[in-house]
């Protein structure tokens, strides 16, 4: 199964994912983007991961992925910087389960 890294257990996350560790989802849409497009909720909403602090998302073209959990059918997203090897595989895997892993 493919993998999907977080250096943090952000806040968006489901509950399944931030307290009972169930990980896997489902990619169901990736979408370029650019960080001017952002309203500042959803940056708050994706970047969030303390009541102090807030990861810093690039002010740059973006990768918004759009994932589903298994069971509970919950929807969370997440923003990485754009590149076009990236942006080619995520497209490619679209509809796939990955594994959440939290360092």
């Amino acid at each position: 199964m493919k993998k999907i890294k977080f250096s943090h257990n952000y806040w968006k996350f489901p509950f399944n994912i931030r307290v009972k560790n169930e990980r896997t989802v489902t990619l169901i849409q990736v979408l370029k983007i650019n960080y001017k497009d952002l309203s500042k909720w959803m940056i708050i909403y994706d970047a969030r991961y303390s009541d102090k602090d807030v990861y810093d998302i690039p002010k740059t073209d973006l990768i918004l992925l759009i994932f589903k959990t298994r069971k509970e059918n919950e929807i969370f997203t997440t923003i990485r910087r754009y590149a076009e090897g990236k942006w080619k595989y995520y497209k490619a895997t679209e509809g796939e389960r990955f594994e959440v892993v939290i360092s």
